[in-house]
């Protein structure tokens, strides 16, 4: 790259990555002040996962802005290490982070980074054994390092996407098993459906598959020139202000705050028998005061209303009435759409508008349920009461 004469150069690559970048730095470190302020471990995760990121794309925003041309014996490429091994805990552990509010790193939790200390204590003997050879400091890089770390390289390519392959499988499993988890205690799943950490993952998937992409073609195909392999630089620094940005402002403030209380288990028959009563009282509380209109109505919100622990209206309803807390409240809001779309006075109300009137606060969660419970669509069952 012949225009890079001087260091540092602005120049059309390197602009872009110097801004991305930086705003990754800074919102990394909103999130490690916010963490000393408030100890959440998922704040130090991101902020770290963000740190790692910044310092890939950093090594080639440097060499776009004239730094190897102006120091062609530099020793960069030793501290140039490969994160590949510790992303794939990183992603994980974030999301454990926050679907286990009361989660803590444990002495065990290290293990999990243990191979990528063995890899950097290779590059740091690398480094120790070159730095005492004759000749050093007249090339860019040593003799062991020209030796063995092209197949060091390739090791840590293989090893890094199954690695991270593996971490994001366990990582969506958390994700999805909290997901379901959430549906026991909440009415409307959608706003505490995790729509953040779903982003974080699809966003985190796509970018790693677009790195292997990269990978196997410069591998396989042809050696990609410089500037063709910055898009990816550019792409990922733009992943990494979306993923800061979104970290510091994502509310996770309610998530925090669940507790799950899972009902003891017992003989199912034994215990229906004695649930009656309070099945009974449950039953005529949600037809006479319709605590299912609240859109945001929680397990613990019920509870308090009918005047029963949260565990003994979680087992009523989880065994009395043999649903989830999500799908009993739908039921009954289902049911009051369904006379609603027969009452003259809903007349002027889109089907849509009276679906908010009974509780529900999204279409895609409404055109679901509906459909689940009826066995049809609101259109469909609109056109079927009408003949």
């Amino acid at each position: 790259m012949a225009f890079l004469q001087t260091f540092p150069n602005f120049n059309i690559y390197s602009m872009p990555l110097i801004i991305l970048v930086g705003q990754g730095y800074l919102f990394a470190l909103i999130l490690f002040f916010r963490y000393f302020k408030k100890k959440k471990a998922s704040d130090l995760i991101l902020g770290v996962f963000l740190v790692i990121t910044g310092l890939r794309c950093t090594a080639y925003m440097i060499g776009f802005m004239g730094w190897y041309d102006v120091n062609p014996n530099t020793k960069i490429n030793y501290f140039l290490v490969d994160y590949s091994l510790i992303l794939g805990p990183l992603v994980y552990f974030y999301v454990k982070s926050i679907t286990h509010p009361n989660f803590r790193f444990k002495k065990k939790d290290t293990w999990h980074a243990v191979p990528w200390l063995i890899y950097v204590s290779l590059q740091i003997f690398i480094y120790l054994y070159d730095v005492q050879q004759s000749g050093f400091y007249d090339v860019q890089d040593g003799v062991l390092y020209v030796k063995i770390n092209y197949s060091i390289g390739i090791y840590m390519v293989i090893l890094g996407i199954i690695s991270r392959s593996i971490y994001f499988y366990h990582a969506a499993k958390t994700f999805y098993k909290f997901r379901g988890k959430i549906r026991q205690f909440f009415s409307n799943t959608y706003k505490v459906e995790l729509n953040w950490l779903r982003y974080f993952l699809i966003v985190y998937l796509g970018l790693f598959i677009l790195r292997i992409g990269f990978i196997f073609t410069n591998q396989f195909f042809y050696q990609m020139t410089w500037t063709q392999n910055w898009w990816w630089y550019l792409i990922a620094s733009m992943v990494l202000v979306y993923l800061g940005m979104m970290g510091i402002f994502a509310d996770l403030g309610k998530l925090s705050e669940l507790e799950f209380v899972e009902p003891k288990e017992t003989k199912q028959d034994e215990e229906i028998k004695e649930l009656a009563p309070f099945k009974e009282k449950v039953e005529e509380f949600m037809e006479d005061e319709k605590a299912f209109l609240n859109p945001d109505l929680t397990l613990a919100e019920l509870s308090k209303m009918v005047e029963l622990p949260t565990n003994q209206l979680s087992k009523v309803i989880n065994t009395g009435f043999g649903k989830n807390f999500n799908d009993f409240i739908n039921a009954y809001r289902v049911e009051e759409v369904k006379n609603a779309l027969s009452d003259p006075a809903y007349s002027h109300f889109s089907v849509l508008g009276i679906a908010f009137e009974c509780g529900f606060n999204s279409k895609a969660t409404f055109n679901r349920v509906f459909k689940r419970v009826t066995g049809h669509s609101p259109t469909e069952y609109i056109s079927l009461e009408k003949r």
